[in-house]
């Protein structure tokens, strides 16, 4: 062997050792990627694909040190991996169309819906949260395209006959802002059947603004609550938690908008993805996304992934793989979240002299064992030092809720939640605390 072929193999072989050790390195670095301060917690796609391809650089570099199995492993590689890469990639397009053929949906969308594109006609968000836009729906219930409570909206968005503004009415009577998500809302109950309707009902000579909007969360509660408190100052402020507030309060709304310029023609909104780092959604996406309830792509590589129906079955399987670790990172993540959120409630409320009390809303399948959700709201009512009710005891599954999929209550159960709160309001008018309440437990 000729000098400069020896030497030029020398230099190979130190090549491949040193690419056989970085190979190493990335993957050491995918596995300990969580270790570093602002890094997600689980194992996501980019981190799992570091893992992955640095193994896989390891390996062939390892392979090819030796300058026998190099030449003979080039040799026959350089045979067949034209043949290889036709045939691989035949059958990956030929698996794809084939799925397709099948319909099969892909785990994020090539495109957002036209209907998107333009937010949602009926939602207004500011500084009060999301709530309803008066003018669009008297215009879509005057054109028959949506009825019922829809209909009856105040100029604020929200479903209440009176106006949040300050008047006379509010001199000298009991005031109660109640907050809440459908529930509150009055969603699945005729009109004056809602539990707040029947409180209203019942405290004849009360004022009580209503502040429910569906498919929103404490953090909702908060916003409305820091501009309307201050106008009504309540003697009490009712919540109603539903056990889906705790993904609820995930999503994001108004409040973490950001523009990208100063005529604010392009909006973006800060996002928490699925690992709990923060990205950027332009207004259709988040209002997908929002709609949806899924998580976003972490990054353009996962996207890119998940529009094909392959890279679907992949971040399918891994879901189910890494499905138990990833919901309990996410259930810690989302009561983190939640208890922040009481906890400034609590805090605004008082700081306004209201007594806030919190209505915990089960799931017909708390009625028979209380879940993991409904659990954590009791333990974090009882930490952070918040009176609530606990109402499992006074509902029935087949008398008091909508029959399935819908989880709301009915007329029953809507009265029986109506007729409690009274009579804890009627105890609180009367002694200045819920201690004479018996279904009111106090910190």
């Amino acid at each position: 062997m000729s000098r400069s072929r020896a030497r030029a193999n020398l230099i190979l072989n130190a090549l491949f050792w040193a690419l056989a050790i970085i190979g190493l390195v990335i993957t050491g670095f995918g596995i300990v990627l969580d270790l570093f301060p602002g890094t997600s917690p689980g194992i996501n796609l980019p981190q799992l694909l570091a893992i992955v391809g640095g193994l896989v650089l390891a390996a062939l570099a390892y392979a090819l040190r030796r300058e026998d199995l190099r030449r003979r492993r080039l040799a026959a590689w350089r045979k067949n991996v034209l043949a290889v890469a036709i045939i691989t990639a035949g059958t990956l397009v030929a698996l794809e169309l084939l799925l397709a053929v099948f319909n099969m949906s892909t785990y994020f969308p090539a495109q957002i819906p036209e209907e998107y594109y333009s937010g949602k006609p009926w939602n207004i968000c500011d500084e009060a949260g999301c709530h309803f836009d008066p003018e669009v729906l008297e215009e879509a219930c005057r054109l028959g395209r949506t009825e019922g409570r829809n209909c009856s909206l105040n100029q604020q968005g929200f479903h209440d006959t009176q106006e949040f503004t300050r008047s006379d009415d509010l001199q000298g009577k009991f005031k109660i802002i109640a907050l809440g998500d459908s529930f509150t809302f009055g969603m699945t109950a005729d009109m004056g059947k809602s539990y707040i309707e029947s409180i209203e009902s019942d405290q004849e000579d009360a004022v009580l603004w209503n502040m429910g909007i569906p498919g929103t969360g404490t953090r909702q509660a908060l916003q409305s609550f820091s501009v309307f408190g201050p106008v009504m100052q309540p003697d009490v402020t009712l919540l109603g938690f539903y056990v889906n507030d705790f993904k609820d309060n995930m999503v994001p709304i108004h409040g973490q908008k950001v523009t990208a310029d100063a005529n604010e023609e392009e909006i973006w909104f800060r996002w928490e993805d699925r690992w709990g780092n923060i990205i950027m959604l332009d207004l259709p996406s988040t209002w997908y996304y929002r709609e949806q309830r899924k998580d976003p792509p972490a990054s353009e590589l996962e996207r890119l992934v998940g529009i094909t129906r392959l890279g679907t079955l992949a971040l399918r399987l891994f879901d189910v793989l890494g499905d138990s670790a990833y919901e309990r990172l996410r259930a810690a993540r989302e009561t983190e979240v939640t208890r922040d959120y009481l906890e400034e409630l609590r805090d605004t409320v008082s700081a306004q002299y209201s007594e806030l009390l919190v209505l915990l809303i089960p799931h017909r399948s708390d009625l028979v064992s209380p879940g993991g959700h409904y659990s954590t709201a009791i333990q974090l009512m009882a930490e952070l030092e918040i009176p609530y009710i606990d109402p499992r005891s006074e509902l029935e599954v087949t008398v008091d809720y909508t029959v399935l999929p819908d989880v709301h209550w009915n007329n029953a159960g809507h009265q029986k939640m109506g007729e409690l709160l009274s009579r804890c309001l009627d105890a609180f008018r009367a002694d200045g605390d819920w201690s004479n309440c018996g279904h009111v437990v106090l910190p």
